[in-house]
């Protein structure tokens, strides 16, 4: 199988040269491992069926033979060795030169054990499923980080060749590089398998705690109607139980935490300007997924119900355009967030880097969405410059730009400035 360049490939090297070991975490399927075998020397996959015995078997009495090989060395789903974390630290302490480890795992683990304090120093990396460039979808014609670089930069005239059913059948296939390759009609079933697989297997490991998978389903597809909002956890108590029946509020906690374990809930987190009341400001955040397929999966719908059911193709193509938006970033390691406030300003997405440049994103599927977005986000222009007018001596740095992504076919840009660009023609 010809290997797809990552937007994380230049990541993972600079990583390698200024660390240690790299960490890469990510939903299962999105392809850590193949990015890490590209720039590895030698590999040992933990979870492999037929060697897991043995591995397990070695690492009772010496866990560092399982280290030994050329470097970078990659290590496949580390965390299923308990405490091997401790040799890979000890074993780059004794090292004189970076780019010793890779590894992968596809479940946080910080929720096993309290190793993030033991890892402070390594370099770690999340990996997304792809994103429409990475996929050959996107045209690519639109930089963002082009635009960082030259805020006078102009997407105009930008194409994209995606249609609506097109975007609708990106969704429903998701980013996993296993489906890409595939028959269309078998590029859909992927999604559908990982779903049922982490219902069934992969909510239990994090904490090995067995759970039902029937009620992991229900709380999977109880989530997905409320994608790219602010819901509460309370009213998605309520409409489990209308499905499961009676379930304790910190039973649902306990699942919803550990599907964001394993990274089928990825949310969005509040973005909090100190130009605002810290009151003022909604600071739960947004509910999301790590690929829109996995939301597609869970309310049973096919490239040609999404394209026909403009609510849910809205929630699932905010969900592409987070996913993509937070594969892009990572080029200056940006991270996306999103704001509200009580006065009904609403942003869906706030792209900030660590350089203090940040822009400001809406997503829209109709002219109505457009018009509502520009304002909003005109809105809290207005309300960061009148704030640096009124305190100099607290100048909150400006957005470097505003725009709309669309899942129309042509970029411009308003006349307010705000620059409308189709994700069908974005790349980092």
């Amino acid at each position: 199988m010809i290997y797809k360049e990552r937007i994380a490939d230049g990541f993972l090297k600079s990583r390698l040269v200024n660390s240690g070991a790299v960490l890469i975490e990510g939903p299962r399927g999105c392809g850590k491992a193949t990015t890490a075998s590209q720039q590895s020397a030698s590999s040992i996959m933990l979870t492999d069926p037929n060697h897991r015995a043995f591995y397990v078997e070695s690492a009772k009495e010496k866990p560092y033979t399982l280290l030994k090989g050329q470097t970078p060395r990659l290590v496949g789903e580390w965390q299923t060795i308990p405490d091997l974390w401790k040799d890979v630290k000890a074993s780059v302490k004794r090292r004189t030169c970076n780019g010793n480890y890779i590894l992968t795992e596809s479940q946080d683990f910080d929720v096993t054990a309290p190793k993030k304090a033991n890892f402070e120093g390594l370099g770690r990396l999340r990996m997304h499923p792809m994103s429409l460039y990475e996929s050959g979808e996107s045209t690519g014609a639109v930089s963002l980080n082009d635009m960082f670089d030259n805020l006078k930069a102009s997407p105009d005239g930008a194409k994209s060749y995606l249609t609506r059913h097109d975007l609708a059948f990106a969704a429903c296939r998701g980013g996993w590089p296993a489906a890409m390759n595939l028959p269309d009609g078998e590029k859909l079933k992927v999604a559908k398998e990982y779903l049922a697989r982490a219902c069934n297997e992969d909510i239990n490991k994090p904490d090995n705690v067995k759970r039902s998978p029937q009620l992991a389903y229900d709380v999977v597809q109880t989530y997905s109607e409320h994608l790219y909002t602010k819901e509460q956890t309370q009213n998605i108590l309520a409409e489990v139980r209308e499905k499961s029946g009676y379930m304790a509020y910190i039973t649902l906690k306990l699942y919803m935490e550990a599907l964001q374990n394993i990274f089928v809930f990825e949310e969005v987190p509040a973005w909090r300007p100190n130009v605002h009341h810290w009151s003022s400001m909604r600071h739960r955040p947004t509910r999301c997924l790590s690929d829109p397929s996995l939301g597609a999966a869970a309310l049973n719908l096919t490239p040609d119900m999404l394209a026909s059911d403009s609510s849910k193709f809205s929630s699932l193509f905010k969900v592409m355009c987070v996913r993509d938006l937070r594969v892009y970033a990572q080029k200056y390691g940006g991270m996306v967030a999103n704001y509200e406030d009580r006065f009904g300003v609403y942003i869906d997405a706030v792209v900030y880097l660590p350089t203090g440049f940040y822009v400001l994103v809406q997503f829209a599927t109709n002219e109505q969405e457009i018009e509502r977005g520009a304002k909003s986000m005109l809105n809290e222009y207005q309300h960061i410059a009148k704030h640096n007018a009124s305190h100099p001596q607290e100048h909150f740095r400006m957005p470097a730009f505003m725009m709309i992504l669309t899942p129309g076919d042509m970029a411009y840009t308003r006349p307010d400035g705000i620059r409308v660009v189709p994700l069908g023609c974005l790349k980092d």
